[in-house]
């Protein structure tokens, strides 16, 4: 890899693009309208036999778990398709109890975006779905314009599809698909319900209904407002060994990877790794954006660095300092910038390209000036 001293560097101004105004609330965001169905009738039957199909599913599920005490959350994950560049509206499904999982968007093959969205449906609730689609059917109002309309018009109209979901509709991975016969740790984002209570409820559920399968539970956990967080090692396939597991789980993520493989090879391999890192590592473009890091300087020398910073790009705001890095800190920022997360850029074959250039700045003093140095951190910043 090699850099240019004479790369132009062009600065983002926003003199020009601001205004001072007092401060007002942002309006709720209004979804694109939702064009109407040509047959609304021959729509709202086809999703009334896909809900039919759903509860005739629970009834058999329910009846599975009959006499299992460990199985207190109970009810059904759903998967809702939009029509192709639609919203659907979810505020009445969630103050009817319903509780969304994720959601997801991609493109068809004419470039037109889907809405998947992933439910949960409490013991009890899919009633009512289909109550909101009889309605539909059977009853109209009139809008503001006067057209006679059925109720519920947007949100059935911008419905294409119901079913069942399981646990690929979980996965929020995008870059891949869910490892369904692969052994790995993986990252379970749990409902967290609506109590103290209800939480740890399913929290139990979710260890033992694991066990059973054959799934490792680790003994961590994370308590978010809307989640708890757990890891698990096993296979793919063993999260619908018990479909109750499902119901404990709002989303499934990959594990992460830590750097320990790295950081415990000795001195020799690793720097083998970081040679043949910098062999394949292509320099950015010269119209790249630049990332100024105002730290504790760069050591540019170092073998993944050097090469991507040219000297004229290494500063410091005074001319008594090195700009070379005295903490151990700036270096390390300008590596996060050039490459980000080091554990899986080693791990990948092929070249890499680096997306942008990068140039430090230098505010922190060195240790021998510090003390006597002036503590106005604005100052410095705007000197930099």
């Amino acid at each position: 890899m090699k850099s240019d001293d004479k790369l132009a560097k062009r600065l983002l101004s926003v003199d020009k693009f601001h205004r001072a105004a007092p401060y007002k609330s942002h309006k709720t965001f209004k979804p694109p309208p939702v064009p109407s169905r040509a047959d609304t009738a021959a729509h709202g039957n086809a999703l009334i036999k896909q809900v039919t199909k759903l509860q005739q599913d629970y009834t058999s599920l329910s009846k599975s778990w009959e006499g299992r005490e460990e199985i207190q959350a109970r009810g059904l994950i759903i998967e809702i398709e939009s029509a192709p560049n639609v919203e659907i509206e979810v505020s009445r499904f969630e103050n009817e109890g319903l509780e969304l999982l994720n959601e997801r968007d991609s493109r068809n093959a004419g470039g037109q975006i889907i809405t998947r969205q992933t439910w949960f449906v409490p013991d009890g609730k899919l009633g009512i779905i289909a109550g909101i689609l009889n309605e539909y059917l059977n009853k109209t109002r009139k809008n503001k314009r006067g057209e006679v309309l059925p109720v519920y018009r947007s949100l059935v109209d911008s419905i294409e599809r119901i079913g069942r979901a399981v646990t690929e509709q979980l996965w929020t991975e995008r870059e891949e698909p869910f490892p369904l016969n692969q052994n790995l740790w993986f990252e379970i984002w749990l409902r967290a319900g609506t109590t103290a209570a209800e939480r740890e409820s399913i929290l139990t559920q979710f260890r033992f209904l694991c066990q059973k399968v054959g799934l490792q539970v680790g003994q961590g956990r994370i308590d978010l407002p809307e989640h708890t967080i757990v890891v698990v090692n096993g296979n793919g396939s063993a999260f619908e060994a018990d479909l109750a597991i499902l119901n404990c789980i709002a989303e499934i993520r990959k594990g992460r990877d830590y750097a320990d493989f790295f950081t415990g090879l000795t001195t020799p391999e690793q720097t083998h790794l970081a040679k043949e890192l910098s062999e394949r590592t292509k320099l950015a473009p010269a119209d790249a954006p630049f990332v100024c890091i105002l730290d504790t300087g760069i050591n540019r020398g170092h073998p993944l660095l050097e090469g991507l910073i040219p000297e004229g790009n290494n500063l410091t705001i005074k001319e008594g300092w090195s700009a070379a890095d005295d903490d151990d800190h700036g270096t390390g920022m300008a590596s996060l910038c050039l490459y980000g997360n080091l554990s899986d850029v080693l791990k990948k074959e092929g070249p890499i390209e680096v997306p942008i250039h990068v140039e430090g700045m230098k505010i922190v003093p060195p240790p021998e000036a510090r003390g006597a140095d002036e503590k106005l951190a604005g100052y410095w910043n705007r000197r930099a």
